[in-house]
């Protein structure tokens, strides 16, 4: 048997959390009673953090999925789309045979692609036959659009 601290009650010592001195019923209600306390303070400070932090918090996230430390991410990102040179809304482009998951293991990275031929590649399921097929497709109407 052990005495709460907090309750002054002799309660049982599985009634308490490692060597602490009060019960875990008591440390339940000081926790409850300090985070409605610091609610909005902890709320305020996370957004302002989040808003401070924002291009350091995504080069994090990138690191984290690909592997890939910031600096590494900045050299791959330097010169844009690898098919059309845009700087705007940029995706690193893996090989999906390799890590199927979220995350990679960073050897499989190809490149960096804009966001619409990041998602025509992943349409067409990284097959080199169906871009091809889709090529000759278009180069049929090539020749028709210069006759009108």
């Amino acid at each position: 048997m052990k005495t709460c601290t907090k309750c002054k009650r002799e309660l049982p010592v599985d009634q308490f959390r490692d060597n602490r001195r009060a019960c875990k019923g008591c440390a339940a209600k000081d926790f409850k009673e300090y985070y409605a306390s610091h609610k909005t303070e902890t709320a305020e400070y996370n957004k302002k953090y989040r808003t401070e932090h924002k291009e350091e918090r995504a080069l994090y996230e990138v690191g984290r999925r690909y592997n890939i430390t910031p600096g590494q991410y900045r050299v791959m990102t330097a010169n844009g789309c690898e098919v059309c040179g845009s700087k705007e809304n940029l995706h690193i482009d893996h090989d999906h045979r390799c890590c199927t998951g979220r995350y990679t293991c960073g050897q499989c990275l190809r490149g960096v692609l804009c966001r619409n031929h990041n998602v025509a590649l992943g349409i067409l399921h990284d097959s080199v036959d169906e871009l091809m097929a889709l090529v000759a497709y278009l180069l049929q109407f090539e020749n028709v659009l210069e006759m009108v």
